[in-house]
Protein backbone atom coordinates (compact mmCIF):
# COMPACT_ATOMS: atom_id res chain seq x y z
CA UNK A 1 0.00 0.00 0.00
CA UNK A 2 1.26 3.16 -1.05
CA UNK A 3 0.73 6.92 -0.18
CA UNK A 4 0.61 9.55 -2.62
CA UNK A 5 0.22 13.48 -2.75
CA UNK A 6 1.26 16.72 -5.06
CA UNK A 7 4.04 18.88 -4.18
CA UNK A 8 3.88 22.69 -5.21
CA UNK A 9 6.81 24.82 -4.71
CA UNK A 10 6.91 28.75 -6.16
CA UNK A 11 11.02 29.57 -5.94
CA UNK A 12 11.18 33.36 -6.07
CA UNK A 13 14.58 35.53 -6.97
CA UNK A 14 15.78 32.18 -9.23
CA UNK A 15 18.07 34.62 -10.96
CA UNK A 16 19.57 35.79 -7.48
CA UNK A 17 20.00 32.44 -5.89
CA UNK A 18 23.57 31.76 -3.86
CA UNK A 19 25.41 28.61 -5.89
CA UNK A 20 26.00 25.83 -3.21
CA UNK A 21 22.71 27.04 -1.34
CA UNK A 22 20.34 25.05 -0.25
CA UNK A 23 16.50 26.32 -0.99
CA UNK A 24 13.57 24.14 1.01
CA UNK A 25 9.78 24.23 0.13
CA UNK A 26 7.37 23.88 3.10
CA UNK A 27 7.35 19.98 4.46
CA UNK A 28 4.64 17.67 2.91
CA UNK A 29 3.53 14.70 5.17
CA UNK A 30 3.64 11.66 2.98
CA UNK A 31 2.94 7.97 4.26
CA UNK A 32 3.75 9.90 7.73
CA UNK A 33 7.51 11.05 6.56
CA UNK A 34 7.75 15.00 5.73
CA UNK A 35 9.23 15.69 2.54
CA UNK A 36 10.29 19.02 0.89
CA UNK A 37 12.02 19.83 -1.97
CA UNK A 38 15.16 20.87 -2.20
CA UNK A 39 16.35 23.09 -5.44
CA UNK A 40 20.36 24.00 -5.21
CA UNK A 41 22.72 25.41 -8.01
CA UNK A 42 25.97 23.82 -8.48
CA UNK A 43 28.58 23.65 -10.68
CA UNK A 44 29.59 20.59 -13.13
CA UNK A 45 32.88 20.09 -15.01
CA UNK A 46 32.02 18.95 -18.64
CA UNK A 47 34.71 18.10 -21.13
CA UNK A 48 35.45 21.37 -22.00
CA UNK A 49 34.43 24.16 -19.76
CA UNK A 50 32.27 24.25 -16.45
CA UNK A 51 28.57 24.92 -16.02
CA UNK A 52 26.24 25.58 -13.57
CA UNK A 53 23.16 23.21 -13.39
CA UNK A 54 19.79 22.95 -10.98
CA UNK A 55 19.83 19.95 -9.31
CA UNK A 56 16.13 19.25 -7.43
CA UNK A 57 15.95 16.48 -4.54
CA UNK A 58 13.21 14.98 -2.82
CA UNK A 59 13.95 15.79 0.86
CA UNK A 60 13.68 13.71 3.58
CA UNK A 61 16.55 14.98 5.94
CA UNK A 62 13.95 15.60 8.69
CA UNK A 63 12.48 11.93 8.85
CA UNK A 64 14.20 9.39 11.45
CA UNK A 65 13.42 6.34 9.37
CA UNK A 66 14.65 3.71 12.30
CA UNK A 67 15.37 1.11 10.35
CA UNK A 68 12.69 1.17 7.94
CA UNK A 69 12.82 1.48 4.21
CA UNK A 70 10.77 3.06 1.53
CA UNK A 71 10.43 2.47 -2.49
CA UNK A 72 9.46 6.20 -3.13
CA UNK A 73 8.43 6.93 -7.30
CA UNK A 74 8.04 10.76 -8.29
CA UNK A 75 7.16 12.88 -11.18
CA UNK A 76 9.21 16.54 -11.06
CA UNK A 77 7.72 18.92 -13.47
CA UNK A 78 9.34 22.46 -13.69
CA UNK A 79 6.29 24.39 -15.25
CA UNK A 80 5.93 26.56 -18.46
CA UNK A 81 4.69 29.75 -17.16
CA UNK A 82 2.89 31.15 -20.10
CA UNK A 83 5.46 31.41 -22.87
CA UNK A 84 3.68 29.67 -25.25
CA UNK A 85 6.39 29.40 -27.82
CA UNK A 86 8.59 28.18 -24.87
CA UNK A 87 10.08 24.97 -24.66
CA UNK A 88 6.84 23.78 -22.78
CA UNK A 89 7.52 21.82 -19.00
CA UNK A 90 10.38 20.18 -17.91
CA UNK A 91 9.53 16.81 -16.64
CA UNK A 92 11.70 14.09 -15.04
CA UNK A 93 10.48 10.79 -12.93
CA UNK A 94 13.06 8.78 -10.53
CA UNK A 95 12.49 6.33 -8.48
CA UNK A 96 14.73 5.36 -5.65
CA UNK A 97 14.75 3.58 -2.26
CA UNK A 98 14.99 6.07 1.06
CA UNK A 99 17.10 6.23 2.90
CA UNK A 100 19.59 5.18 0.37
CA UNK A 101 20.83 1.48 1.58
CA UNK A 102 24.35 2.41 0.52
CA UNK A 103 25.13 5.87 1.38
CA UNK A 104 22.32 6.28 3.95
CA UNK A 105 21.49 9.40 2.08
CA UNK A 106 17.80 11.12 2.28
CA UNK A 107 18.16 13.53 -0.61
CA UNK A 108 18.05 12.60 -3.57
CA UNK A 109 16.68 13.49 -7.32
CA UNK A 110 17.63 14.02 -10.83
CA UNK A 111 20.29 16.96 -12.11
CA UNK A 112 17.73 18.80 -13.72
CA UNK A 113 18.39 21.91 -16.10
CA UNK A 114 21.38 24.01 -17.36
CA UNK A 115 20.80 27.13 -15.12
CA UNK A 116 21.64 29.43 -18.24
CA UNK A 117 18.45 27.93 -19.75
CA UNK A 118 16.09 28.14 -16.99
CA UNK A 119 17.03 31.86 -16.98
CA UNK A 120 16.51 32.03 -20.58
CA UNK A 121 13.23 34.06 -20.81
CA UNK A 122 12.50 32.50 -24.17
CA UNK A 123 12.40 29.21 -22.46
CA UNK A 124 8.90 30.58 -20.27
CA UNK A 125 10.35 28.88 -16.95
CA UNK A 126 10.48 31.88 -14.87
CA UNK A 127 7.56 34.64 -14.34
CA UNK A 128 9.02 37.97 -12.32
CA UNK A 129 11.95 35.82 -11.44
CA UNK A 130 9.88 33.16 -10.12
CA UNK A 131 10.02 29.61 -10.90
CA UNK A 132 7.29 26.72 -10.15
CA UNK A 133 7.77 23.18 -9.39
CA UNK A 134 5.38 20.34 -8.90
CA UNK A 135 6.02 17.08 -7.78
CA UNK A 136 4.15 13.97 -7.68
CA UNK A 137 4.95 12.00 -5.04
CA UNK A 138 4.23 8.44 -4.18
CA UNK A 139 5.44 6.45 -1.15
CA UNK A 140 5.26 3.04 -0.28
CA UNK A 141 7.12 1.16 3.00
CA UNK A 142 8.63 -1.89 1.97
CA UNK A 143 11.71 -4.21 3.71
CA UNK A 144 15.10 -5.20 2.22
CA UNK A 145 16.22 -8.82 2.40
CA UNK A 146 19.77 -10.09 3.61
CA UNK A 147 22.36 -8.79 0.68
CA UNK A 148 23.86 -10.95 -1.33
CA UNK A 149 27.83 -10.06 -3.04
CA UNK A 150 29.50 -11.39 -5.17
CA UNK A 151 33.31 -10.54 -7.62
CA UNK A 152 33.58 -10.97 -11.25
CA UNK A 153 36.22 -10.22 -13.75
CA UNK A 154 35.07 -8.99 -17.41
CA UNK A 155 37.56 -8.97 -20.32
CA UNK A 156 37.07 -8.26 -23.41
CA UNK A 157 39.07 -7.41 -27.02
CA UNK A 158 39.50 -4.83 -29.17
CA UNK A 159 39.22 -2.02 -27.15
CA UNK A 160 41.51 0.32 -29.20
CA UNK A 161 39.04 -0.07 -32.23
CA UNK A 162 35.64 -0.14 -30.36
CA UNK A 163 33.09 1.87 -32.61
CA UNK A 164 30.50 4.15 -31.12
CA UNK A 165 27.60 2.23 -30.34
CA UNK A 166 28.93 -0.99 -30.23
CA UNK A 167 28.04 -3.11 -27.33
CA UNK A 168 30.02 -6.14 -25.32
CA UNK A 169 28.65 -8.28 -22.28
CA UNK A 170 29.84 -10.01 -19.69
CA UNK A 171 28.77 -13.41 -19.52
CA UNK A 172 25.54 -13.40 -17.12
CA UNK A 173 25.78 -14.01 -13.32
CA UNK A 174 22.73 -15.29 -11.68
CA UNK A 175 21.82 -14.50 -8.51
CA UNK A 176 18.73 -14.58 -6.51
CA UNK A 177 17.21 -16.14 -9.29
CA UNK A 178 17.82 -13.64 -11.39
CA UNK A 179 20.29 -13.78 -14.66
CA UNK A 180 22.60 -10.36 -14.33
CA UNK A 181 25.10 -9.30 -17.02
CA UNK A 182 27.53 -6.14 -17.34
CA UNK A 183 26.94 -4.15 -20.66
CA UNK A 184 30.23 -1.91 -22.03
CA UNK A 185 29.41 0.60 -24.78
CA UNK A 186 30.90 3.34 -26.64
CA UNK A 187 29.56 7.01 -26.72
CA UNK A 188 29.97 10.44 -27.52
CA UNK A 189 29.80 13.35 -25.01
CA UNK A 190 30.64 16.59 -26.58
CA UNK A 191 33.54 15.23 -28.69
CA UNK A 192 34.84 13.12 -26.21
CA UNK A 193 34.73 9.20 -26.35
CA UNK A 194 33.95 7.14 -23.30
CA UNK A 195 32.97 3.64 -21.97
CA UNK A 196 29.54 3.40 -20.72
CA UNK A 197 28.81 0.57 -18.31
CA UNK A 198 25.26 -0.75 -17.67
CA UNK A 199 23.59 -3.66 -15.19
CA UNK A 200 21.17 -5.70 -17.70
CA UNK A 201 19.09 -8.13 -16.44
CA UNK A 202 16.88 -10.54 -18.15
CA UNK A 203 13.06 -9.46 -17.59
CA UNK A 204 11.33 -12.80 -17.77
CA UNK A 205 13.05 -13.91 -14.59
CA UNK A 206 11.19 -11.08 -12.10
CA UNK A 207 7.67 -12.61 -12.28
CA UNK A 208 6.80 -9.29 -10.40
CA UNK A 209 9.51 -9.57 -7.59
CA UNK A 210 11.85 -6.05 -6.91
CA UNK A 211 15.20 -6.03 -6.53
CA UNK A 212 17.80 -2.99 -4.88
CA UNK A 213 21.25 -3.75 -7.40
CA UNK A 214 24.62 -1.61 -6.21
CA UNK A 215 28.03 -1.82 -8.73
CA UNK A 216 31.46 -0.64 -8.82
CA UNK A 217 33.54 -1.42 -11.50
CA UNK A 218 37.27 -1.05 -11.50
CA UNK A 219 39.44 -0.58 -14.35
CA UNK A 220 42.57 -3.19 -13.65
CA UNK A 221 46.25 -2.47 -14.56
CA UNK A 222 47.23 -5.93 -15.92
CA UNK A 223 50.78 -5.78 -15.35
CA UNK A 224 50.46 -4.80 -11.67
CA UNK A 225 52.55 -1.35 -12.51
CA UNK A 226 49.80 0.85 -13.02
CA UNK A 227 46.94 2.07 -10.53
CA UNK A 228 43.59 0.82 -10.95
CA UNK A 229 40.75 3.07 -12.20
CA UNK A 230 37.86 3.06 -10.27
CA UNK A 231 34.54 4.06 -11.10
CA UNK A 232 31.69 5.44 -9.02
CA UNK A 233 29.54 3.48 -7.16
CA UNK A 234 26.03 2.62 -9.43
CA UNK A 235 22.99 1.60 -7.71
CA UNK A 236 19.17 1.23 -9.12
CA UNK A 237 15.89 -0.44 -8.54
CA UNK A 238 15.12 -3.36 -10.74
CA UNK A 239 12.97 -3.06 -12.87
CA UNK A 240 12.87 0.60 -12.54
CA UNK A 241 10.03 2.01 -10.57
CA UNK A 242 9.17 4.66 -13.37
CA UNK A 243 9.85 3.11 -16.67
CA UNK A 244 9.90 -0.60 -15.58
CA UNK A 245 13.56 -1.15 -17.35
CA UNK A 246 16.15 -3.52 -16.79
CA UNK A 247 18.88 -1.92 -17.80
CA UNK A 248 20.38 1.04 -15.98
CA UNK A 249 24.21 2.74 -15.64
CA UNK A 250 26.25 5.36 -15.95
CA UNK A 251 27.19 6.30 -20.11
CA UNK A 252 30.42 8.10 -19.15
CA UNK A 253 32.43 5.85 -17.04
CA UNK A 254 36.06 5.70 -18.54
CA UNK A 255 37.33 8.29 -21.01
CA UNK A 256 39.27 5.98 -24.32
CA UNK A 257 41.69 8.34 -24.22
CA UNK A 258 42.65 7.26 -20.62
CA UNK A 259 42.22 3.61 -20.96
CA UNK A 260 44.25 3.47 -24.31
CA UNK A 261 47.00 5.55 -23.48
CA UNK A 262 50.19 3.34 -22.99
CA UNK A 263 51.58 5.60 -20.13
CA UNK A 264 48.65 4.03 -18.29
CA UNK A 265 48.84 0.32 -18.55
CA UNK A 266 45.41 -0.38 -18.35
CA UNK A 267 45.68 -1.78 -21.78
CA UNK A 268 47.61 -5.35 -23.03
CA UNK A 269 47.70 -6.82 -26.45
CA UNK A 270 44.25 -4.89 -27.41
CA UNK A 271 42.53 -6.07 -24.11
CA UNK A 272 41.39 -4.54 -20.94
CA UNK A 273 39.84 -6.39 -17.76
CA UNK A 274 37.09 -5.00 -15.23
CA UNK A 275 37.01 -6.30 -11.80
CA UNK A 276 32.58 -6.04 -11.27
CA UNK A 277 31.79 -6.05 -7.52
CA UNK A 278 28.20 -6.04 -6.98
CA UNK A 279 25.39 -6.67 -4.52
CA UNK A 280 22.07 -7.71 -4.61
CA UNK A 281 19.21 -7.59 -2.25
CA UNK A 282 15.54 -8.41 -2.64
CA UNK A 283 12.88 -5.16 -2.00
CA UNK A 284 9.76 -7.49 -0.10
CA UNK A 285 6.47 -6.62 1.56
CA UNK A 286 6.29 -5.81 5.37
CA UNK A 287 4.97 -8.17 7.73
CA UNK A 288 1.86 -5.45 7.87
CA UNK A 289 1.46 -5.50 4.29
CA UNK A 290 1.18 -9.21 4.32
CA UNK A 291 -1.22 -9.09 6.74
CA UNK A 292 -3.45 -6.97 4.62
CA UNK A 293 -2.87 -8.98 1.74
CA UNK A 294 -3.65 -12.37 3.19
CA UNK A 295 -5.26 -11.93 6.44
CA UNK A 296 -8.69 -13.42 5.64
CA UNK A 297 -7.06 -16.49 4.43
CA UNK A 298 -8.60 -19.07 6.79
CA UNK A 299 -8.91 -16.90 9.85
CA UNK A 300 -5.48 -17.19 10.34
CA UNK A 301 -3.35 -14.66 12.34
CA UNK A 302 -0.60 -13.71 9.99
CA UNK A 303 1.40 -11.13 12.10
CA UNK A 304 2.13 -14.74 14.32
CA UNK A 305 3.91 -15.81 11.33
CA UNK A 306 7.71 -15.31 9.41
CA UNK A 307 8.59 -14.20 6.07
CA UNK A 308 11.35 -15.28 4.17
CA UNK A 309 11.86 -14.19 0.71
CA UNK A 310 11.37 -16.93 -1.40
CA UNK A 311 13.98 -19.53 -2.47
CA UNK A 312 14.59 -19.61 -6.35
CA UNK A 313 16.29 -22.30 -8.10
CA UNK A 314 19.46 -20.78 -10.25
CA UNK A 315 18.42 -20.77 -13.88
CA UNK A 316 20.45 -22.01 -17.02
CA UNK A 317 22.26 -20.24 -19.18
Amino acid sequence: MSDSELIVFKLKGVSELAEGKNYYSEPHTIGGIPWRLNVAIREVEQVDDTSKRVWVHLDASLHNFEDKSYVVKFKTTLVNQGNESGTGDNVKSSGYIYPNPTSGSKAMGPRFIDYERLLDPNNGWLIDDTMLIKCEVDVEWVRLSDKVENVFTFPFMGVEAMPVGNKYFSEPVTEMGIRWRLCAIAKMVEKEKYLGLFVQAVKEDFNERRFYFTYKATLISPSGSKPDLNDVESSGIYPDPVTGGVSQGNSTVFKFSDMTNPSNGWVAKGMISIIWKFSVMEILKTDEEIVKTNGENDGENMSDKKHEPQEMSEIDV
